[in-house]
């Protein structure tokens, strides 16, 4: 008996001292980490996302700027916990079971501390929440901001807002799901900047997921405004244009030639910024990709067109670098040519009699360029095409830019089979019609070249960057290359004849001469198979020290003369207002 109480005793005090050695080693070895998985279940980091940043004109006004918004977050494992919620914010919110908020929770509930359920919430929504908020275990309101816009101006440059895709989630390093990033333009571009840099703060919460009080002084990192971005577009230029442009299908670009600055850039019809400041309903969006305008298509940069007699000067400088014509070789123009059986016609149906390069691009002569289009062959007209800035992108920095097209010989056998095309494509390509296809930059960018004496620039909308954390301003770094192979006497020649199409008295616009302003320019009208005609011009300003180049394309204009140069007129005299100081007209929400 003793000895059974003996070994009684001997094993109570071994299995006594095992739980004393692994409490102790609990204790001593894993005390800080099973603390720390205590204090997890009970405290909750929840992010907070910067202010974004604002967005400028060039002259410090504000275009964009933010305004507060509500969205509906939770904790994965507080929907998984309580169906109850769910149902109740079903309620609320008159959703249906389509809207899946289990299957986000399960499929987030490893990876993130927390989900957006619904964003930018109406007040009627945000109150109900409020006023059920002991029923919503784990349900909280986040204050976020969305895009608040003093002017409906610019859609097409500022573009819009979204919450980040999946795809997205690869392209954009440091975001996470339920971000708000740009989608277009601007916004998309320069998105890291606008957005700055998130914080976190932490919450103690309850066995039911509620949020009982906010924790001070453990890992709360306050977060960082978004850069402000300051644009090269002119406010007040950039309304003109959309003016001009209204009740118009087009595109009108205005730069810098010295420095690709983009003062205003238009495209038209536009749309309603306002839609995609919060969450875009179907309709919306629906109404928008339907519209035969297609209002979200920028033209600036996305529309294609035949650039028309606009192209003259690039390929009279082939035909004068190439030594194919001389300033003073003339050619007869009898309103036509004849090509084998078919006649090319002249716009001037009577023709110009005899004309020289001057006059060839003073009056527009295309006979004059049907000569210099078969003399030079279709390889020598896209090199130098090409060399103006025509067939490929032209760097600016917004996405989703089209190259245009400049056909060569290798282009025109892959089109219509080796050896089936002809002279006569030559002819309209000569005229910059056929399979030749331009954007309204590209024109803009080419002018800019004739005026500044041959540089291509790299058009920009970025004048700058304010840091913030600390304050730093970096500007934009210009950047452009010189046209090889064009000498200064070409570009006095095409300068010379551009300033005749307005001053001279045969000029295509010389109704629009004005004496106290030089102005250089030259008309297109692109003819469209699918109905009317298309008007171009292209001008820049002043003659001698040019500090604008400005291009405008109407769809269905007809004639250039008439349509689309009146526009660049008003442009350039506008733009040249602010150069005289207090003459600038804007007086309301000005942001200095």
């Amino acid at each position: 008996m003793e000895f059974r109480i003996k070994i009684l005793r001997i094993l109570a005090i071994v299995l006594l001292g095992g739980i004393l050695i692994r409490l102790g080693y609990l204790q001593l070895y894993q005390g800080e980490r099973y603390l720390r998985q205590s204090e997890d279940n009970r405290l909750r980091v929840v992010d907070t996302n910067p202010v974004r940043g604002l967005i400028y004109d060039r002259r410090g006004r504000i275009i964009v700027e933010n305004t507060p918004s509500y969205s509906i977050v939770s904790a994965p494992v507080s929907i998984l916990n309580n169906p109850q919620t769910l149902a109740l914010m079903r309620e609320i919110f008159n959703e249906g079971e389509d809207n899946d908020w289990e299957t986000t929770a399960r499929k987030y509930i490893d990876s993130r501390p927390e989900i957006k359920l619904k964003r930018d919430i109406e007040f009627a929504s945000l109150a109900a929440v409020e006023a059920n908020g002991y029923f919503l275990p784990g349900i909280s309101v986040k204050v976020e901001s969305k895009r608040l816009y003093p002017y409906r101006t610019a859609v097409h440059i500022i573009g819009y807002l979204g919450e980040i895709s999946s795809s997205e989630l690869f392209q954009y390093k440091g975001f996470t799901a339920g971000d708000i990033v740009g989608k277009k333009g601007i916004e998309k571009s320069y998105n890291t900047q606008l957005f700055g840099r998130r914080g976190c703060y932490v919450v103690e919460v309850n066995a039911s997921g509620q949020a009982i009080r906010r924790i001070q002084g453990r890992d709360n990192i306050p977060s960082v405004y978004g850069s402000n971005i300051h644009l090269t577009i002119d406010l007040e230029l950039q309304m003109l244009a959309e003016e001009l442009l209204a009740g118009k299908q087009g595109a009108l670009v205005a730069i810098d030639p010295n420095n690709g600055d983009i003062l205003a850039m238009a495209s038209a019809p536009d749309y309603d910024p306002v839609v995609f400041s919060g969450v875009i309903s179907r309709e919306d969006w629906e109404s928008l990709i339907n519209h035969p305008g297609k209002p979200l298509l920028n033209r600036c940069i996305q529309g294609t067109y035949p650039p028309g007699s606009t192209i003259k000067m690039a390929i009279l400088t082939a035909a004068l670098e190439e030594g194919l014509t001389t300033p003073e070789r003339r050619v007869f123009c009898p309103g036509h040519m004849q090509l084998g059986k078919r006649a090319f016609g002249c716009w001037k149906e009577g023709g110009h009699g005899q004309v020289n390069s001057l006059m060839s691009i003073e009056q527009s002569c295309d006979v004059y360029f049907y000569q210099l289009g078969l003399e030079l062959g279709i390889n020598k007209m896209a090199e130098y095409l090409s060399n103006f800035g025509f067939g490929v992108n032209s760097a600016v920095d917004i996405e989703n830019e089209s190259a245009g097209l400049v056909p060569d010989s290798s282009y025109m056998n892959r089109r219509y089979g080796e050896g089936k095309w002809t002279k006569g494509h030559l002819l309209n390509i000569a005229i910059g019609q056929g399979e030749l296809l331009v954007t309204p930059l590209q024109l803009a960018v080419y002018c800019a070249a004739l005026a500044n004496g041959g540089k291509i620039v790299v058009p920009h909308l970025l004048k700058g960057i304010l840091y913030h954390n600390p304050d730093k301003w970096k500007g934009y770094k210009p950047s452009f290359h010189k046209i090889e192979g064009v000498s200064a006497r070409t570009l006095d020649i095409l300068r010379q004849g551009m300033l005749n199409v307005v001053a001279a008295e045969h000029g295509t616009a010389s109704w629009l001469k004005n004496p106290n302003l030089a102005v250089a320019g030259k008309t297109g009208t692109a003819q469209n198979p699918h109905g009317e005609d298309h008007a171009l011009f292209i001008g820049f300003a002043p003659y001698e020290n040019p500090v604008i180049a400005v291009c405008a394309v109407v769809e269905h204009g007809e004639h250039g003369s008439t349509t689309a140069a009146p526009m660049v007129m008003k442009i350039i005299k506008r733009y040249l207002q602010y150069e005289i100081p207090g003459e600038r007209s804007i007086s309301n929400k000005t942001v200095g």
